[in-house]
């Protein structure tokens, strides 16, 4: 079967779906079933049934994530379907609001916290633990050479790179490991679960959710960029996502990832600059993005090597050379 090049909808063992996503962060698309509450998950076979394994897995283990419906061939791709959790991200309730009003309502937050504490309840549980090394968890979450070379590209020191991660990967032994979603933020965040597993891994335990009230500010300020920040969080809502954090993490006899917050930062920072492509290669648009994703790496490297705090409230201020 010869396949669409951007197919608005496809047809799935006879049920009709339209494309909602036609590229995700890692691969394949999203659909939406004009049939019932449901989402197909389309792409390469071996990696999107990778992702319906995990997700059955991850179902089982507590995570509370969608049911998977079904899953078949589609010509050389895989797809599987899965229950409907929500069709609005708190991403864009976030940003909804915001526009409309100026702030977040603690209502919508409070909703929003409660799915990252069912998250959280089940990343920390024991059996959802893993032995892996903080240097196994950095090579599989941004390889050096997905870093290095754009790094290079925009004038920043490989080398002093090199000794804050380094320095990060020591500090984090002995910091206890369990499964992440590897991109927990308020886009794959749903009323009624967690979605978008493709990049599943194991990594610190509370990493992900520590920073997913901070997420939106690994995006400038500025109103010109085509990534900008859609939304703010007051410090109050930060605040109790921090104390759910902590807190569930001591229930279960956890250090609290916000004795990791230098690490956690510095390394999230590297993940956000991470890229397959060469900077070269990308439009001016996602140009000008990287180069205030490599500001917010290099700053958070010479911040770290020095023993300061970074701190991603202040990320939003700074602006690319």
């Amino acid at each position: 079967m010869e396949k669409e090049p951007n197919p608005t909808f496809v047809i799935l063992d006879g049920e009709s779906f339209t494309v909602t996503k036609p590229k995700r962060l890692n691969f394949g698309m999203v659909l939406k079933s004009n049939d019932r509450p449901a989402y197909a998950r389309l792409g390469e076979k071996q990696a999107t049934l990778e992702e319906q394994l995990h997700t059955i897995s991850l179902g089982e283990r507590g995570f509370p994530v969608a049911r998977v419906l079904g899953s078949g061939e589609h010509g050389n791709e895989w797809y599987f379907i899965e229950e409907d959790l929500g069709s609005v991200s708190f991403h864009d309730a976030f940003t909804n609001e915001y526009e409309r009003t100026g702030m977040v309502s603690d209502e919508t937050f409070s909703k929003f916290l409660t799915v990252v504490g069912r998250c959280l309840t089940a990343q920390y549980h024991p059996t959802n633990r893993t032995t892996i090394s903080p240097r196994d968890f950095v090579d599989a979450a941004f390889p050096e050479h997905e870093v290095t070379g754009n790094y290079y590209r925009l004038g920043g020191d490989v080398d002093r790179y090199r000794a804050a991660i380094d320095q990060a990967v020591a500090r984090l032994e002995g910091c206890p490991m369990g499964v992440l979603q590897f991109d927990l933020n308020p886009y794959n965040i749903v009323e009624r679960g967690v979605i978008d597993f493709e990049m599943v891994g194991y990594g610190p335990l509370g990493y992900d959710a520590y920073f997913v009230s901070r997420w939106h500010r690994w995006f400038t300020n500025d109103k010109t960029s085509n990534y900008r920040m859609a939304y703010s969080l007051s410090d109050n809502q930060i605040a109790a996502s921090d104390t759910i954090v902590d807190n569930l993490a001591r229930e279960h006899n956890l250090p609290p990832p916000a004795k990791y917050h230098q690490e956690f930062a510095l390394i999230k920072t590297a993940w956000g600059f991470s890229s397959h492509a060469s900077i070269d290669d990308e439009p001016e648009s996602k140009q000008a993005f990287y180069r205030y994703r490599f500001e917010l790496l290099r700053q958070s490297v010479d911040a770290y090597l020095a023993g300061q705090p970074i701190d991603p409230l202040t990320f939003p201020d700074v602006h690319a050379a």
